[in-house]
């Protein structure tokens, strides 16, 4: 799963994508890990990231979680938009921090 996972965020413009398989609730690793922005198509997980971490929760719509909604989770109809809200979230971070010292 990890390999095609990979290969898939390769396929659709992210060279080097940082993937972790979690088999349980995923807000632990979430928090661990620092993660800002987080994309699932479960619901059960977005729910639990959302309750659980301070991270972004995107969902990519699929019939199967259409009827779920939370106020901490943004439905996503396409990949594309995990791009728009990564351009978004860098966009407030900029903004709300004047200055980002680089270390060079």
């Amino acid at each position: 799963i990890h390999a095609v996972t990979t290969e898939w965020f390769r396929r659709h413009g992210i060279s080097e994508p940082d993937v972790h398989l979690v088999e349980k609730e995923k807000s632990a690793m979430v928090a661990q890990l620092g993660v800002v922005l987080f994309v699932d198509d479960n619901y059960e997980n977005c729910r639990d990231v959302a309750e659980r971490t301070n991270a972004r929760v995107l969902m990519s719509h699929h019939p199967f979680n259409r009827s779920f909604s939370h106020p901490g989770v943004t439905r996503i109809m396409n990949f594309e938009e995990v791009f728009l809200q990564i351009e978004h979230s860098l966009n407030l971070r900029t903004t709300a921090v004047p200055h980002l010292d680089t270390g060079g």
